[in-house]
């Protein structure tokens, strides 16, 4: 069974407007790179369940779950299966937190 996790980002910005803006934008290249750097494995998706590979998604981007819809454009969700190369996620998501 995937395990699902939630990732609030850091933001950075002197108003709510450019805080939201810049968390928006840190969410979608996470979420890109992922996809860019591991097709094979790392796939966008609305819905969970998938047995292989990782799944990310934007709940503001879904009709499912419980999040608060306040908060859906400010965490990047993804869903990792026992079956993914855990050591290249690693390595790539490392990556991504030293380019921020």
């Amino acid at each position: 069974t995937p395990s699902v996790f939630s990732l609030d980002l850091p933001t950075k910005g002197n108003t709510d407007e450019e805080k939201e803006s810049y968390k928006r934008k840190l969410n979608h290249k996470l979420i890109n790179l992922m996809i860019t750097e591991i097709p094979e494995q790392s796939k966008y998706c609305v819905s969970y369940g998938q047995l292989k590979g990782c799944y990310w998604t934007i709940p503001a981007t879904s009709t499912q779950g419980t999040t608060k819809e306040g908060d859906k454009d400010y965490i990047a969700r993804v869903s990792l299966s026992p079956i993914m190369d855990l050591a290249l996620h690693k390595k790539v998501f490392l990556d991504f937190v030293e380019s921020i």
